[in-house]
Protein backbone atom coordinates (compact mmCIF):
# COMPACT_ATOMS: atom_id res chain seq x y z
CA UNK A 1 0.00 0.00 0.00
CA UNK A 2 1.12 3.92 -0.79
CA UNK A 3 -0.22 6.40 1.69
CA UNK A 4 -0.14 9.85 0.97
CA UNK A 5 2.30 10.63 3.53
CA UNK A 6 4.32 9.48 0.55
CA UNK A 7 4.54 13.61 -1.27
CA UNK A 8 5.58 15.04 1.83
CA UNK A 9 8.86 12.53 2.60
CA UNK A 10 10.82 11.25 -0.15
CA UNK A 11 12.16 9.07 -0.44
CA UNK A 12 8.61 6.89 0.52
CA UNK A 13 8.45 6.16 3.67
CA UNK A 14 9.50 2.65 5.20
CA UNK A 15 5.68 1.46 6.15
CA UNK A 16 4.90 0.89 2.71
CA UNK A 17 8.05 -1.26 1.64
CA UNK A 18 6.77 -2.85 -1.46
CA UNK A 19 5.32 0.28 -3.17
CA UNK A 20 8.23 2.31 -2.12
CA UNK A 21 10.96 -0.23 -3.87
CA UNK A 22 8.61 0.03 -6.95
CA UNK A 23 8.43 3.79 -7.20
CA UNK A 24 11.85 4.18 -6.41
CA UNK A 25 12.62 1.30 -8.99
CA UNK A 26 10.83 3.56 -11.53
CA UNK A 27 12.33 6.99 -10.10
CA UNK A 28 16.34 5.48 -10.84
CA UNK A 29 14.90 4.14 -14.15
CA UNK A 30 15.84 0.71 -13.31
CA UNK A 31 11.80 -0.13 -13.67
CA UNK A 32 10.04 0.84 -16.90
CA UNK A 33 6.39 0.70 -15.83
CA UNK A 34 3.28 2.68 -16.75
CA UNK A 35 1.52 3.00 -13.32
CA UNK A 36 -2.06 2.33 -12.41
CA UNK A 37 -2.93 4.60 -8.67
CA UNK A 38 -6.00 2.69 -7.91
CA UNK A 39 -8.12 3.36 -4.77
CA UNK A 40 -11.34 5.04 -2.66
CA UNK A 41 -12.66 8.34 -3.55
CA UNK A 42 -10.48 10.89 -1.25
CA UNK A 43 -7.39 8.45 -1.28
CA UNK A 44 -5.26 11.12 -2.73
CA UNK A 45 -4.38 9.17 -5.90
CA UNK A 46 -4.83 12.39 -7.98
CA UNK A 47 -2.50 14.44 -6.20
CA UNK A 48 0.27 11.46 -6.12
CA UNK A 49 -0.26 11.29 -10.02
CA UNK A 50 0.65 14.86 -10.14
CA UNK A 51 3.69 14.76 -7.72
CA UNK A 52 5.60 11.71 -8.96
CA UNK A 53 6.48 12.81 -12.50
CA UNK A 54 8.05 15.89 -10.84
CA UNK A 55 9.83 13.69 -8.12
CA UNK A 56 10.99 11.17 -11.09
CA UNK A 57 12.47 13.48 -13.12
CA UNK A 58 14.47 15.59 -9.59
CA UNK A 59 15.71 11.97 -8.57
CA UNK A 60 17.72 11.80 -12.12
CA UNK A 61 19.12 15.67 -11.18
CA UNK A 62 16.70 17.17 -13.15
CA UNK A 63 15.03 19.83 -10.14
CA UNK A 64 13.53 22.05 -12.43
CA UNK A 65 10.18 20.79 -12.76
CA UNK A 66 8.73 17.76 -14.49
CA UNK A 67 7.89 16.64 -18.64
CA UNK A 68 4.54 15.53 -18.86
CA UNK A 69 0.96 16.52 -19.45
CA UNK A 70 -2.21 15.94 -17.12
CA UNK A 71 -5.69 15.11 -18.81
CA UNK A 72 -8.94 14.46 -16.84
CA UNK A 73 -10.56 11.98 -18.93
CA UNK A 74 -14.37 12.47 -17.91
CA UNK A 75 -13.62 15.97 -19.15
CA UNK A 76 -10.84 16.63 -21.69
CA UNK A 77 -9.37 13.53 -23.06
CA UNK A 78 -8.68 13.70 -26.82
CA UNK A 79 -7.66 10.02 -28.10
CA UNK A 80 -6.17 11.33 -30.87
CA UNK A 81 -4.40 13.75 -28.97
CA UNK A 82 -2.45 11.22 -27.35
CA UNK A 83 -1.76 8.92 -30.50
CA UNK A 84 0.34 12.24 -31.82
CA UNK A 85 1.77 13.04 -28.12
CA UNK A 86 2.80 9.00 -27.82
CA UNK A 87 4.71 9.28 -31.39
CA UNK A 88 6.82 12.16 -30.50
CA UNK A 89 10.19 12.33 -29.71
CA UNK A 90 10.94 12.69 -26.34
CA UNK A 91 11.93 16.08 -25.07
CA UNK A 92 13.59 14.68 -21.44
CA UNK A 93 17.15 14.14 -22.11
CA UNK A 94 17.42 12.12 -19.18
CA UNK A 95 13.95 9.81 -19.26
CA UNK A 96 10.60 9.64 -19.93
CA UNK A 97 7.77 12.10 -20.46
CA UNK A 98 4.72 10.71 -18.43
CA UNK A 99 1.38 11.54 -19.36
CA UNK A 100 -1.52 11.47 -16.55
CA UNK A 101 -4.86 10.29 -16.87
CA UNK A 102 -7.11 11.18 -14.14
CA UNK A 103 -9.97 9.01 -13.24
CA UNK A 104 -9.17 6.34 -16.49
CA UNK A 105 -12.36 4.21 -15.14
CA UNK A 106 -14.35 7.31 -15.57
CA UNK A 107 -14.17 7.74 -19.73
CA UNK A 108 -17.79 8.70 -21.44
CA UNK A 109 -16.02 7.34 -24.13
CA UNK A 110 -17.07 2.68 -24.27
CA UNK A 111 -14.39 2.38 -26.75
CA UNK A 112 -11.87 4.45 -24.44
CA UNK A 113 -10.15 1.57 -22.83
CA UNK A 114 -9.80 -0.47 -26.29
CA UNK A 115 -7.97 2.86 -27.71
CA UNK A 116 -5.89 2.82 -24.64
CA UNK A 117 -4.79 -0.66 -24.80
CA UNK A 118 -3.62 0.21 -28.60
CA UNK A 119 -1.73 3.65 -27.29
CA UNK A 120 0.43 1.64 -24.26
CA UNK A 121 1.05 -0.70 -27.23
CA UNK A 122 3.17 2.09 -28.74
CA UNK A 123 6.79 1.66 -28.67
CA UNK A 124 7.33 5.57 -27.80
CA UNK A 125 9.40 6.85 -24.70
CA UNK A 126 6.09 7.95 -22.77
CA UNK A 127 4.90 6.34 -19.72
CA UNK A 128 1.59 6.71 -18.11
CA UNK A 129 0.15 6.96 -14.82
CA UNK A 130 -3.79 6.09 -14.68
CA UNK A 131 -5.87 6.70 -11.87
CA UNK A 132 -9.06 5.10 -10.92
CA UNK A 133 -11.26 3.67 -7.92
CA UNK A 134 -11.22 0.33 -9.19
CA UNK A 135 -8.95 -1.72 -11.33
CA UNK A 136 -12.08 -4.16 -12.12
CA UNK A 137 -13.32 -2.24 -15.28
CA UNK A 138 -9.54 -2.65 -16.94
CA UNK A 139 -9.13 -5.18 -19.80
CA UNK A 140 -6.40 -7.87 -18.81
CA UNK A 141 -4.65 -6.46 -21.80
CA UNK A 142 -4.39 -2.70 -20.18
CA UNK A 143 -3.70 -3.97 -16.68
CA UNK A 144 -0.43 -6.31 -17.98
CA UNK A 145 1.45 -3.30 -19.39
CA UNK A 146 0.44 -1.31 -15.88
CA UNK A 147 2.09 -1.44 -12.45
CA UNK A 148 -0.94 -1.75 -10.06
CA UNK A 149 -0.44 0.49 -7.13
CA UNK A 150 -2.90 0.76 -4.22
CA UNK A 151 -3.43 4.18 -2.80
CA UNK A 152 -4.77 4.21 0.61
CA UNK A 153 -6.61 7.47 2.35
CA UNK A 154 -4.17 9.66 4.29
CA UNK A 155 -4.99 9.60 8.51
CA UNK A 156 -4.94 13.47 9.88
CA UNK A 157 -1.31 12.79 11.40
CA UNK A 158 -0.17 11.84 7.89
CA UNK A 159 -1.96 14.67 6.49
CA UNK A 160 -0.75 17.34 8.86
CA UNK A 161 2.44 18.04 7.48
CA UNK A 162 0.51 18.58 3.79
CA UNK A 163 -1.88 20.62 4.89
CA UNK A 164 0.76 22.80 7.03
CA UNK A 165 2.65 23.37 3.54
CA UNK A 166 -0.34 24.73 2.36
CA UNK A 167 -1.48 27.61 4.48
CA UNK A 168 2.40 28.39 4.60
CA UNK A 169 2.22 28.87 0.96
CA UNK A 170 -0.95 31.04 1.83
CA UNK A 171 1.16 33.26 4.56
CA UNK A 172 -1.26 31.41 7.43
CA UNK A 173 0.87 30.15 10.18
CA UNK A 174 -1.21 27.89 13.01
CA UNK A 175 -0.14 25.47 15.49
CA UNK A 176 0.37 21.48 14.64
CA UNK A 177 -1.99 20.85 17.32
CA UNK A 178 -4.62 23.19 16.33
CA UNK A 179 -4.33 21.78 12.70
CA UNK A 180 -4.68 18.66 13.71
CA UNK A 181 -7.71 18.97 15.70
CA UNK A 182 -9.70 20.35 12.26
CA UNK A 183 -8.25 17.51 10.49
CA UNK A 184 -9.35 15.01 13.00
CA UNK A 185 -13.02 16.73 13.13
CA UNK A 186 -13.11 16.25 9.31
CA UNK A 187 -12.05 13.01 9.42
CA UNK A 188 -15.36 11.90 11.56
CA UNK A 189 -16.90 9.23 9.06
CA UNK A 190 -13.45 8.17 6.99
CA UNK A 191 -10.14 9.43 5.86
CA UNK A 192 -10.69 11.55 2.64
CA UNK A 193 -8.11 14.19 1.61
CA UNK A 194 -11.35 15.28 0.50
CA UNK A 195 -12.87 16.68 3.40
CA UNK A 196 -9.43 17.55 4.87
CA UNK A 197 -8.98 20.33 1.98
CA UNK A 198 -11.98 21.74 2.75
CA UNK A 199 -11.16 22.04 6.33
CA UNK A 200 -7.80 24.07 5.45
CA UNK A 201 -9.86 25.97 3.45
CA UNK A 202 -12.18 27.72 6.07
CA UNK A 203 -8.39 28.55 7.86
Amino acid sequence: MLTFQTINAMPLNQANADANQILNAVANGKLVENLLLFGENGSGKSTLARHLPIWFQASRGEPDGSIYKHMDVPNDLDTQALYTMCRLTTMNPTGYDWIVLDEADKSTDRAFLGKLHGILELNSQKRFILTANTTAVFPKGILSRCMPINVVPPTPAEYLAYAQSVLAKRGVSKSDDFVLSLLLSASLGGDDCRKYERAIAMI
